[in-house]
């Protein structure tokens, strides 16, 4: 089966498998991606707004065909600087693209 990145344009990894942050034990095969400038910033003017980061509010795609699983859509949105370690990995949709085979799209923008 085929399998595409969950959007569309160019994003940087900014931490990989295995990542030295949170990519630890069983979540060590996740990836994270943010959208950088031509200064490798990741956001414009002081950053100081969820709307300031260049990947915020920005579509997210099914990385291939299948059934939704689970829908996680309650979560605050952070404000910037602050972490939310109960609850890390944010909302997050879950597809089932086969037998044993899922995607997990996290830290996603709560819907109203």
């Amino acid at each position: 089966m085929r399998l595409n990145l969950p959007f569309m344009g160019y994003w940087t990894v900014s931490q990989g498998y295995n990542g030295s942050i949170t990519h630890k034990g069983e979540w060590g095969q996740a990836l994270d991606f943010v959208i950088t400038d031509d200064e490798q910033k990741t956001f414009q003017h002081p950053g100081t707004l969820p709307e300031h980061f260049y990947c915020f509010n920005k579509p997210v795609l099914a990385c291939g065909d299948g059934v939704v699983e689970l829908v996680v859509n309650h979560v605050e949105d952070n404000d910037i600087g602050e972490e939310n370690l109960k609850e890390n990995w944010g909302n997050t949709v879950v597809v089932r693209h086969a037998a044993g085979l899922y995607s997990k799209l996290s830290h996603l923008k709560k819907t109203r």
